[in-house]
């Protein structure tokens, strides 16, 4: 029963709202009748404010004061604040709901209920009183907000609102809103899903796009009502029809999953992504990226996950890490995939946290940083990645912060996660004893997993350890078991070992063919003490010469140096092999620098000779050296030349008369010879004619044609020896058949002269020919003089002027002479004055008196030169100076035509030229 207070109030507010001023009835009785059981104390002075507020405006009849005597003292003096900021509104039409607000706050200020309470209730209620006609969905949200039997309380008002009467005009005028609160209430106060739906379907048919996603929602979960896929499809399209992104993205979703819609799906996904639908973005963009319901497009589905990332969807942050990574729908970026790599990293994504890891360490896209790369292993290692496990224990094993038993506990974590590839590395540890102490049986217990694994390289490591006890139990059976494995699985070292077993018959039957084919093996498979053992043998044998190259070939690239060297020889004299001089070289380099005994004076020789290689002095005499200082005798003589002739070194006369000496005593017929010249100049030693003799006729007795040469030339001029004309014809005539042009010269001139021989001057012709052939200056002037005379050969002026100008053209004065002559008498040549003084200006230039007075007198003529009595002075004074009285009177008779300062001039010209002759 309610107390008759309350059914007053409830009495007096229903009358106060039926007032027919009006024209409708506006809020139904049952909502209020709700209301007003609800609290007391508020509204008793919620009834007196409606009092204070309505009855001015509406001029009904008053109501009664009975609840004015209920109002609170403070409450009623808020209450004539408000009911004075009312009264004093001056325009009726003027809208009442600011005012009334403030009133109310005023009014409720300090009492119980809540004050948004209130505005929303009675803010909502009196729009329509106001002439607004939509129920200001701000109050009743802010009114739902407060508390929960005051969301009922909405409810039921709103209820009251929503009268079949009045529903029509409402509607018209936007109260679809209010359905919609309603729903919302229903949902939230009373838990009911079935009178949600009732509501929200209601809002959804008058046309409320937010309710009809509401509905579609409960259709597709059944909450609330039964589920039927069919009506959820219908309101979700409703919704996404009027742009609402979730059931654009919903409907989406709904038919990617049916291949035969999946094509429509993408025209939903694509206008829930333009509306920046986050995941709908990402579900296009794997669209495009798998063809599913429209063509691959790698761009476009770069475009629309991109977007997704931006919005940090992780999954669409780890596909754009991957595009960017590999260039994947847009150009390959590593350093933006590291960006989002990053993201995904940060947001715990394993894969890409060990991608970025691997770039940080390989320094793609950024600048290498290690220690970085190591954090993010071990955060992947630490969620149990196996890969970054491996990872941050070959960091530990090789990085900058090496530590190798992070790195041991790292590899048996991957161990443990099934990563076999680090099974060997783990028994390297082991066996190494790499960040643990060594233990040879748990390595072999390692190497043994590894194996079972696939790891073939462990085989000949458990050969090994079977043959030698080491970590298990000798056993020579079992090696070479592991032998044969390893060499069947093509482990050349294997293929020796089976090999020698095989030889030697100490693990297995003696088989000497199965040994010759498993040598073999190793051979080819690169194993250089088999190679070098079978190309040994092929070398030695002419029928299997050719076999041996191959075998030779890859013992040297294995930096065997013996191979090299005997494969160098093999290119060096073209035994087995086609002659490369380039390949010799090639391979002696290899092995002298693999130290070969014998190698470093074919380099060094190969470089002094450009043999194989561009000639080269300066990088031959180290290896000379080197070779030398090992008593090579050829490389002590070569490397005395260079030394003797400063060629690739400082020039060093008595470094170079050592080695000679050293070379000569060791039996080296070319240092015999070289070391007897010095002797005889005193070259790097004190002059000793006696002692060039001796080394000379070493030489020479063994066959030296320059040797011989001296020697001959020793007899003739009696140096160091008794003179004997005899023994010098011997030794010349031996030297110049053996083609040696000063002998040749030598024996010519003395045929020529009849120099301790009888004068021959066809024999004379004969050697200076063969040594003018060979470019020898003095034998050419000689044989121009043959030819000029008639003298052993008919009479030739042409031939003459040939081999004077050869003679001349080489700097030999007295051809330089002689081919003036030519030029000035037109003798062998058409007269030419000019090319005449040229060639004596050469000879004068070197002192020849003829030349000098015969240049004088092309000066005094103008012949050839333009005339100039200085110039013809100065000459003819260089040539009397040079003993030539002809000159001398020339000079005389020039001096009759020229002033005294002329021949002053002329005095001082001869002065300068004659001093810069004894300087040359």
């Amino acid at each position: 029963m309610q107390s008759e207070r309350e059914g007053g109030v409830r009495d007096f507010l229903l009358g106060g709202f039926a007032i027919p001023a009006h024209g409708f009835r506006l809020i139904g009785g049952d909502a209020f009748a709700d209301f007003i059981t609800m609290r007391q104390t508020e509204l008793t002075s919620g009834v007196s404010m409606f009092r204070a507020f309505l009855q001015p405006w509406h001029g009904g009849r008053r109501i009664s004061g009975c609840s004015r005597a209920i109002i609170k003292p403070r409450a009623r003096d808020h209450l004539r604040g408000g009911v004075s900021a009312f009264r004093r509104l001056d325009v009726p039409e003027k809208r009442l709901h600011g005012a009334f607000l403030h009133a109310v706050a005023g009014f409720v200020g300090e009492g119980d209920v809540p004050r948004h309470a209130f505005v929303a209730l009675f803010g909502g209620a009196f729009a329509p009183v106001m002439g607004r006609a939509r129920i200001r969905i701000e109050s009743a949200t802010a009114f739902i907000t407060v508390r929960e039997f005051d969301l009922r309380l909405h409810a039921s008002l709103l209820g009251g609102a929503a009268e079949p009467a009045d529903r029509e005009r409402l509607i018209a005028h936007g109260a679809d809103a209010a359905l919609e609160t309603i729903a919302e209430a229903v949902l939230r106060v009373e838990k009911n899903l079935a009178d949600a739906v009732h509501w929200w379907e209601a809002a959804a048919r008058d046309g409320d796009v937010e309710a009809s996603l509401q509905l579609a929602r409960h259709y597709e979960e059944g909450s609330g009502v039964e589920k039927n896929p069919v009506q959820a499809e219908k309101w979700f399209k409703v919704a996404a029809k009027n742009g609402i992104a979730s059931a654009q993205l919903a409907l989406g979703q709904r038919y990617l999953e049916n291949d035969a819609q999946a094509s429509e799906a993408i025209t939903w996904l694509q206008k829930a992504a333009e509306q920046k639908e986050v995941l709908a973005q990402y579900l296009l963009g794997n669209a495009y990226v798998d063809g599913r319901g429209t063509k691959k497009n790698p761009a476009l589905a770069f475009k629309w996950l991109l977007q997704a990332a931006e919005q940090n969807h992780p999954l669409a942050q780890i596909a754009v890490a991957h595009a960017y990574d590999e260039g994947n729908g847009v150009r390959q970026d590593r350093a933006l995939a590291v960006v989002w790599l990053r993201k995904a990293a940060e947001h715990g994504d394993i894969p890409c946290t060990l991608r970025l890891a691997e770039c940080l360490e390989r320094g793609e896209g950024l600048e290498k940083n290690p220690a970085e790369a190591a954090k993010w292993y071990q955060v992947a290692a630490e969620a149990g990645q196996s890969q970054a496990q491996l990872a941050l224990a070959q960091h530990y094993q090789n990085g900058p912060d090496a530590n190798p038993a992070l790195a041991f506990k790292w590899l048996l974590e991957a161990a443990r996660h099934n990563e076999t590839s680090v099974y060997f590395d783990l028994a390297e540890c082991y066996a190494k004893g790499r960040g643990t102490e060594k233990d040879a049986k748990q390595a072999v217990a390692w190497y043994l997993k590894a194996a079972a694994n696939g790891v073939t390289q462990t085989r000949p490591i458990l050969a090994r350890a079977y043959q030698d006890g080491a970590g298990v139990e000798k056993n020579l059976a079992e090696a070479f078991k592991w032998w044969q494995l390893a060499a069947a699985d093509g482990d050349a070292e294997a293929a020796y070992q089976v090999a020698q077993q095989y030889d030697s018959g100490e693990a297995t039957d003696k088989n000497p063919a199965e040994a010759e084919k498993w040598y073999k093996a190793a051979a080819l498979r690169g194993i250089a003490p088999a190679q070098l053992v079978l190309a040994k043998k092929y070398f030695q044998n002419n029928a299997k010469v050719e076999e041996s190259i191959p075998l030779l070939q890859k013992s040297a690239d294995q930096n065997d140096a013996e191979a090299q060297y005997m494969l160098a020889t093999a290119y060096a004299s073209g035994r087995g092999v086609k002659k490369n001089p380039s390949a010799a070289f090639k391979y002696y380099l290899q092995a002298a620098q693999h130290d070969h005994p014998l190698a470093p004076a074919a380099v060094g020789r190969c470089y002094y000779e450009g043999d194989g290689v561009k000639k080269d002095s300066a990088e031959a005499v180290p290896w000379l050296r080197k070779a030398a200082e090992r008593d090579d005798m050829a490389s002590a003589f070569l490397l005395a030349r260079c030394l003797d002739l400063g060629d690739g070194v400082a020039k060093d006369l008595v470094e170079a008369a050592k080695w000679y000496q050293r070379a000569a005593e060791q039996g080296s017929i070319p240092a015999q010879s070289m070391l007897g010249f010095i002797y005889s100049e005193g070259r790097g030693v004190a002059k000793n004619p006696e002692e060039a003799v001796r080394w000379f006729k070493a030489a020479a007795e063994q066959g030296d044609v320059n040797a011989a040469c001296n020697l001959g030339i020793s007899y003739k001029y009696g140096l160091g020896v008794a003179a004997d004309p005899k023994k010098a014809k011997e030794y010349l005539l031996q030297a110049a058949e053996h083609g040696n042009a000063l002998a040749q010269a030598t024996l010519g001139a003395m045929y020529q002269m009849g120099d301790h021989v009888e004068k021959n001057p066809a024999l004379a012709f004969k050697w200076l020919s063969k040594a003018a052939e060979q470019g020898n200056v003095p034998a050419q002037q000689g044989l121009a003089l043959c030819y000029a005379m008639g003298d052993g050969v008919e009479k030739s002026l042409n031939a003459a002027f040939e081999w004077f100008q050869r003679a001349a053209q080489q700097g030999d004065i007295n051809a330089a002479y002689n081919l003036a002559c030519c030029f000035d008498g037109g003798q062998g040549a058409p007269r030419d004055p000019a090319e005449a003084a040229k060639w004596y200006l050469k000879a004068a230039e070197k002192g020849h008196p003829l030349a000098q007075r015969n240049l004088g007198l092309l000066y005094e003529q103008g012949l050839g030169v333009v005339q100039d009595n200085v110039e013809a002075y100065k000459w003819y004074t260089l040539s009397a100076a040079g003993g030539k009285d002809v000159a001398a009177s020339n000079r005389e008779q020039l001096a009759q035509k020229m002033t005294p300062d002329q021949i002053v001039k002329a005095q001082q010209l001869a002065h300068v030229a004659m001093e810069q002759m004894r300087g040359k």
